[in-house]
């Protein structure tokens, strides 16, 4: 954890950006694509991306290249971490507006089925 004492809180995607997002890893590539700091080229930020959150190096490819032949999202328990290192919140608030809609579609039909 000693790597993210070092960063900047992440920013807050703009809900403008974050309703975009047809997919929970568009908004992982989104993050990946407007990190804050790009440093010595893609692969090599990649590993240092995947070296500090604990992510296998040929996976973090898979998970931020749009194009990818074998792509695959980012497993949830790496979000947090890989937020922060990118800079900014976008998948975990798609995530949130995804949870809120199924928890009040859920609601909905819970009151409809009493209703009935």
């Amino acid at each position: 954890m000693g790597f993210f004492k070092g960063l900047q809180k992440p920013r807050w995607a703009p809900q403008s950006v974050v309703s975009q997002f047809a997919s929970y890893r568009d908004a992982v590539i989104w993050c990946w694509e407007n990190r804050l700091n790009h440093g010595a080229g893609e692969k090599v930020d990649q590993a240092i991306c995947a070296n500090a959150i604990g992510l296998p190096t040929p996976q973090m490819s898979r998970c931020v290249k749009k194009d990818s032949h074998a792509p695959m999202c980012l497993p949830a328990e790496y979000l947090a971490d890989f937020e922060a290192f990118c800079g900014w919140r976008a998948a975990s608030l798609f995530l949130a507006s995804r949870m809120q809609l199924t928890f009040l579609e859920q609601v909905m039909e819970e009151r409809m089925a009493v209703a009935a």
